[in-house]
């Protein structure tokens, strides 16, 4: 996994908002995936219930945070 550092520059208050937002609830899909992982569910499963949890997120961006649950708790 790659992590980038970077200086956010928003033109408005509403963008900023907007994207702190997406940011919490990735944060949220994150620890909720790991929650899972860690009642022994399958990542299929976790999948699954993470995306009727979070409908507002792209499949690519749950896929994510399955990632990032599964290298938290393999450590």
């Amino acid at each position: 996994m790659l992590t980038l550092s970077c200086l956010l520059d928003f033109e408005s208050k509403e963008g900023k908002e907007k994207v702190l937002t997406l940011m919490r609830r990735f944060s949220s899909c994150v620890r909720f995936c790991y929650n899972r992982l860690l009642e022994n569910h399958t990542e299929r499963s976790a999948y699954h219930i993470a995306k009727e949890t979070f409908p507002d997120l792209p499949s690519a961006w749950i896929n994510m945070a399955l990632q990032k649950a599964r290298e938290i708790k393999s450590t």
